[in-house]
């Protein structure tokens, strides 16, 4: 059984801008400050604890919906799969209902 655990603290950068006014393509839109990276913690393979602060990817709200509307009205492959969606859901109600941060097993697809 492989051990890890990843930690991001924030919400997302994107809706935080958005509030202030700063717009997509702006230089800088949705960029976390590194005080908000996630720290990831896993076991390597010589048995050994690794901690690593990760950058935060930024993210595309836009692209996301664009792809839905090219899914629905030009039968376009799905962005993002049923199971990922599924996931994310289950991931953001543990965030709601459990102390953070919390443990939560996600389950091999």
């Amino acid at each position: 059984m492989e051990l890890s655990s990843f930690i991001k603290y924030g919400a997302d950068q994107q809706e935080n801008d958005l509030k202030a006014g700063i717009m997509p393509g702006t230089d800088g839109f949705g960029e976390d400050s590194p005080m908000y990276y996630g720290i990831a913690k896993y076991q390597n393979a010589n048995g050994d604890w690794i901690k690593k602060q990760i950058k935060t990817p930024i993210g595309d709200y836009g692209m996301y919906y664009d792809s839905v509307y090219n899914t629905l009205i030009n039968g376009a492959p799905k962005l993002v799969t049923d199971e990922q969606v599924l996931t994310d859901i289950e991931l953001l109600e543990a965030g709601f209902y459990q102390p953070s941060p919390s443990i939560y097993n996600v389950p091999e697809i």
